[in-house]
């Protein structure tokens, strides 16, 4: 779910909130999956306009935070950069699909798996297909 506000035809503002949960590779015995809570803030940029179609860049900051099977009242955030891309295709001047491709980088390593790896950070990538409406 999101919610964003068109700062010029090329430029808009917005956030999003996403939870999901991601398979556990380490610690099987506390349960198969995280369950990860995910807000962006962000900007998309239409570089590019060929007739409805108008593909976008985006950028900016997410912040990632989980409950855990052993510990569901946990909060413990990371933030990270959000990077993305994808294409608008207007309906009318009211409804436009989209399809958009993200990927969350977690800088806390903890945040998304629990646990303090060697690597110090966590990737996730969402890939969906909806519809935006325009209020005004």
């Amino acid at each position: 779910a999101g919610a964003g506000y068109v700062l010029t035809p090329e430029l808009s503002a917005g956030f999003d909130y996403r939870v999901a949960d991601y398979p556990r590779t380490q610690r099987p015995s506390v349960g198969d999956h995280t369950h990860n809570h995910t807000v962006n803030l962000f900007v998309n940029y239409i570089f590019f306009r060929w007739r409805d179609f108008e593909p976008y860049v985006l950028g900016g900051i997410g912040m990632t935070f989980f409950g855990t099977h052993d510990n569901p009242h946990r909060f413990k955030p990371a933030f990270g950069p959000v990077i993305g891309g994808g294409v608008h295709m207007q309906l009318d001047h009211r409804f436009v699909l989209f399809a958009e491709g993200k990927i969350d980088f977690i800088l806390d390593d903890e945040a998304m798996d629990e646990l303090r790896g060697s690597r110090g950070m966590d990737a996730i990538g969402f890939f969906g297909i909806g519809m935006q409406v325009n209020l005004f």
